[in-house]
């Protein structure tokens, strides 16, 4: 706890210069959101309250004062009032901010302090089922619903090959979104990993011809294979298709609780061996992590906040621990969870704090 608190401090004193008058920069940022927005309005009605509901967080995130009276006394009104209706601005059609926003975010995976390992919990499970998986005969196959830039990936791959981990057959990794944005820059993103280790390609439909063919082509340990492509049409993919799936940070962008089990289905119907959710949990205490870690750029602040507001609670957690044989686990101090379903276990749902 001492050094946690000290690393608290440490960031706040490396990061004041965020909290100082606003700059030129951030103005013009807010500027060319604003106008955006306002455009949104006129042109798609239907994204009328998205767009008032953004327009009025990114006047109140031009400076501290503003966003702290916000956030005191309007984000609790919108979270109790609206929380069936928030759209962030990666929801909304705007392929600029949603290509920022997904690099904005990618940088923070990677660097952000006190806290730089912001996918921990959900890639070393991941790592883990991927090294049980080693002797498998033929290819370990898994699926990232709502993938973004796959920085997750990007870090399990990295983590397997310090671990010296190897396999007869590659590991493929599959990454499914919507965003056409986002999976542009999966390519720059995985620069940094070697091309001997990383081999991606990008596919129009998922089927087991495409992706043995691809399999038996490569001559890397790890394939990755994008897919633009709403997740609900994994629906028509056949069971147990899959070894693993998983999503990160991704359910709370479905604001209706039928899309939410519809979501879970699919998992439950591709996987043959688990399934895995994260995201994060919403509570007054949370909060202050977010607005003072991603304050930087308003694009990165209005996903945390807004996203925070979209949340489950701990006690809504708690009273769907029963549903469909998935566990969950949760941690207090970082405000996340993951609920885990074990496809040949039939398990039922238990409660147990996260480790690590």
């Amino acid at each position: 706890m001492v050094e946690f608190l000290k690393s608290i401090f440490s960031f706040f004193g490396e990061n004041i210069l965020f909290f100082l008058p606003i700059s030129t920069k951030r103005k013009r940022e807010a500027g060319e959101i604003l106008s955006n927005l306002r455009n949104l309005k006129k042109t798609n009605p239907e994204y009328a309250f998205a767009a008032d509901l953004n327009i009025e967080f990114v006047r109140a995130a031009t400076n501290m004062f503003s966003y702290v009276r916000w956030l005191v006394k309007r984000a609790p009104v919108i979270r109790r009032q609206h929380r069936e209706d928030i759209l962030e601005l990666l929801d909304l059609p705007f392929e600029r901010w949603q290509k920022e926003a997904h690099e904005k975010l990618t940088i923070l995976e990677r660097t952000l302090k006190p806290i730089p390992d912001l996918l921990k919990p959900i890639r070393e499970r991941i790592v883990a089922e991927i090294i049980k998986l080693g002797d498998k005969n033929g290819s370990i196959k898994l699926i990232n619903l709502g993938c973004g830039a796959m920085e997750l990936e990007r870090q399990i791959i990295e983590s397997l090959h310090r671990a010296d981990f190897t396999s007869h057959h590659p590991v493929i990794f599959i990454g499914v979104d919507r965003s056409a944005a986002a999976l542009e820059i999966v390519k720059e993103n995985l620069a940094s990993v070697s091309h001997n280790l990383v081999d991606i390609q990008k596919v129009s439909c998922l089927d087991t011809k495409t992706i043995t063919k691809l399999s038996e082509e490569t001559k890397c340990q790890f394939l990755v294979v994008i897919l633009q492509s709403d997740v609900f049409e994994l629906e028509k993919l056949p069971a147990n298709w899959v070894d693993v799936v998983y999503c990160a940070r991704f359910k709370h962008h479905f604001n209706r609780t039928s899309d939410k089990r519809r979501l879970d289905g699919i998992a439950m119907h591709i996987t043959s061996n688990v399934a895995i959710e994260f995201d994060d949990m919403c509570s007054i205490p949370v909060f202050i992590f977010p607005s003072v870690l991603t304050w930087k750029w308003i694009i990165t602040l209005n996903g945390a906040i807004l996203s925070y507001l979209r949340d489950p609670s701990k006690k809504e957690l708690l009273s769907q621990a029963q549903d469909d044989g998935w566990e969950l686990r949760f941690d207090d101090k970082f405000g996340y969870y993951l609920r885990i379903f074990q496809a040949k276990k039939g398990n039922r749902n238990r409660l147990s704090p996260c480790k690590g």
